[in-house]
């Protein structure tokens, strides 16, 4: 069955079903799902909800014009005269945050700053060093160094001096894992700064804790680009388990995905248990988009039966089962951040797509793809997808979230 957004926003660390813990004292409302709807209009919600995006897309879409931008792509430039051995993940990592950025994709720029650290990496102090851009003989100049890698360059082409410095460091954890008989290291923190003309452009500064058997226990990742911050946190103590993914732009949220489990989280019971119910006892989670919130619970064992008892059923009659156990197991409300108040409640529907494809002998060939479709409930019951989320790439964002933090149990 295909994820959906709002089941994967709502247990986005996990596959299966979970429900929500009491929420903080601090979070407001206290119990949103007894909230009645605001008394704006079906068409001013649904206006507040295109706003919001509209809006997000607007502020990231100056995410390219940022300095650090036309800098990285100069060094770019210059780079492939440094040599094959430069082209490790902790160098290549900046050009790819810098092509993210460009494209703003936020899925990829996440992807690139959790590249390392959590996975196997190359021992970035084998190739310390600092290099000095020669503008007269076009070349690099390199001097040792013992703590960092550095490059010293022009911000472009029409410069004189070398107003640019990209420094690199890395500590070691004296945890190392071993992959196709090759044992690496990992890093217990990691910075990238970038300046120019003496002034920050561009920050990542990582920390990471691990077991001994390298499976990481915390991350804390955090990357300033220009006006733009983003910080991703993700923590296992073996019982309970937060992830933070936020977007800002100066001081404005623009984006947030928190979730919280607790139970069994770890690496033996996960691949000993035949129940995730086993696993994680209850979890939760809130999606945050400028003015727009997202909260969700689920009943863990009832969709889990639902799941059972359904599972000897079609594929269609599958789908329908588990639409009308998720209507009754759980709630998801969309809330309005600015007055506090309901904008819409959130039913699932099961969906079937045919497609048709023809063989090599003429035949038509037609197959169903079935899934669940969450849509935005107003009060006048009329009803509103939730596509325009996924076309904001979100959908991506929240899996490679999950996908991450799976890398902690």
């Amino acid at each position: 069955m295909k994820k959906i957004l709002l089941y994967t926003i709502a247990c986005a660390v996990a596959v299966s079903s979970c429900k929500r813990n009491d929420p903080k004292p601090d979070e407001t409302p206290t119990d949103p799902f007894k909230l009645e709807y605001s008394n704006l209009t079906t068409e001013q919600h649904k206006q507040k909800i295109e706003e919001s995006g509209i809006q997000f897309v607007q502020k990231i879409n100056t995410l390219p014009d940022e300095k650090f931008v036309n800098v990285l792509d100069y060094l770019s430039q210059l780079q492939p005269g440094l040599g094959s051995d430069l082209e490790m993940e902790p160098v290549s990592t900046v050009f790819a945050i810098n092509n993210a950025a460009k494209k703003k994709n936020i899925s990829a720029l996440f992807k690139a700053t959790t590249s390392e650290g959590v996975e196997e990496t190359s021992k970035l102090s084998d190739i310390f060093g600092i290099y000095t851009w020669h503008s007269e003989h076009e070349e690099w100049v390199e001097t040792e160094s013992s703590s960092k890698l550095e490059f010293i360059f022009p911000s472009d082409a029409t410069k004189t001096t070398n107003n640019s410095v990209l420094t690199i460091t890395y500590i070691a954890s004296n945890v190392t894992v071993t992959e196709e008989g090759e044992t690496v290291e990992l890093p217990a923190s990691q910075s990238t700064i970038l300046k120019v003309d003496d002034k920050v452009e561009l920050s990542l500064t990582s920390a990471f804790i691990y077991k001994t058997d390298g499976t990481p226990t915390k991350a804390d990742i955090n990357l300033v680009l220009g006006a733009f911050s983003i910080k991703t946190l993700v923590n296992n103590d073996g019982v309970n388990l937060k992830s933070e993914f936020s977007i800002n732009k100066g001081t404005d949220q623009l984006l947030s995905l928190t979730t919280n489990a607790n139970g069994n989280l770890t690496v033996d019971n996960g691949k000993n248990s035949d129940d995730l119910v086993d696993v994680l006892k209850n979890a939760n989670a809130t999606f945050e988009i400028l003015n727009i919130k997202l909260v969700g619970k689920i009943d863990v064992k009832a969709i889990s039966d639902a799941e059972k008892e359904s599972s000897s059923l079609s594929e269609a009659l599958q789908n329908t089962k588990m639409a009308e156990a998720f209507n009754k197991h759980s709630s998801f409300v969309a809330i309005n951040k600015t007055d506090g108040l309901v904008m819409a409640k959130v039913e699932f529907f099961a969906v079937s797509n045919q497609s048709c494809y023809e063989d090599w002998n003429g035949v038509n060939n037609c197959y169903s793809d079935y899934y669940l479709d969450p849509l935005l409930i107003f009060k006048d019951n009329s009803k509103l997808s939730f596509d325009e989320f996924i076309e904001n790439g979100f959908s991506q964002l929240i899996g490679d979230m999950e996908e991450f933090s799976d890398e902690f149990e």
